[in-house]
């Protein structure tokens, strides 16, 4: 090569060789960090939606609870009533 000391060349080669590998890693990492931010959204996501299903479940068990016990007092009037002690 003009002026080049010898092993100049091969320094080089082995330079550019370090710097492809180098820039692969980078690529490995940039993909890496995004599957991991995706992974992280989505379990930020899936926390909210559990969150705001188990309120949606209190919701209704507290809704629920007054009707059942109304429906359990109904019951106990309708056992009580003339129509349900008729002779057979």
């Amino acid at each position: 090569m003009c002026g080049m000391p010898d092993g100049v060349p091969s320094s080089l080669s082995s330079y550019s060789a370090l710097k492809r590998q180098q820039d692969s890693r980078h690529k490995q990492l940039d993909r890496f960090e995004a599957g991991l931010k995706n992974a992280t959204e989505a379990q930020r996501q899936w926390r909210a939606r559990v969150q705001s299903k188990t309120v949606e479940l209190e919701t209704a068990k507290v809704r629920r609870s007054p009707l059942f016990v109304l429906s359990r007092i109904r019951t106990g009037a309708d056992s009580g009533s003339p129509r349900a002690r008729r002779p057979r």
